[in-house]
């Protein structure tokens, strides 16, 4: 697949590809849905470079990314709530909560920018103004450049 953003090339690959290591933030969201937060690179070894997310920090491929300021791309699936208490995940506020039948829709208000998420477990729906905690799973969470 080509995709293509004012008549020049953005990327070529798989749809895999594309998905899982887009670019840039354009062929992220032309993917799929996908919240973007600011977040800073340093650092490399065996697992990554090392990425800081408020005080959270997480390995995520460099993939050519210089130290510094990165968007971090993170699909609404990727995307768990856990206890607002709990070590190593980011504090957030429920901006919105939509219960979807098989699922759970959320805006999520973080300090380093909002999160949409979708909760295939829809059984308790948070409440709009809950403080909660966020992890990230490994998979479609994607570092692109600023």
């Amino acid at each position: 697949i080509v995709v293509m953003r004012n008549a020049q090339i953005a990327q070529v690959g798989t749809p895999r590809e594309l998905y899982e290591a887009p670019a840039n933030v354009f062929v992220a969201t032309f993917m799929g849905e996908a919240s973007q937060l600011l977040g800073e690179m340093s650092g490399d070894d065996a697992a990554g470079a090392g990425v800081r997310l408020g005080h959270l920090t997480m390995r995520l491929p460099r993939r050519g990314l210089a130290d510094g300021p990165v968007t971090v791309m993170v699909r609404p699936e990727s995307v768990v709530l856990v206890d607002p208490e709990e070590r190593d995940a980011l504090q957030a506020t429920v901006a919105s909560a939509i219960y979807m039948g098989s699922h759970a829709e959320y805006t999520l208000s973080t300090e380093v920018g909002e999160l949409f998420a979708i909760v295939r477990e829809a059984g308790a729906l948070r409440s709009t103004g809950e403080r909660v905690g966020v992890r990230l799973v490994d998979h479609g969470v994607y570092a692109v450049g600023p």
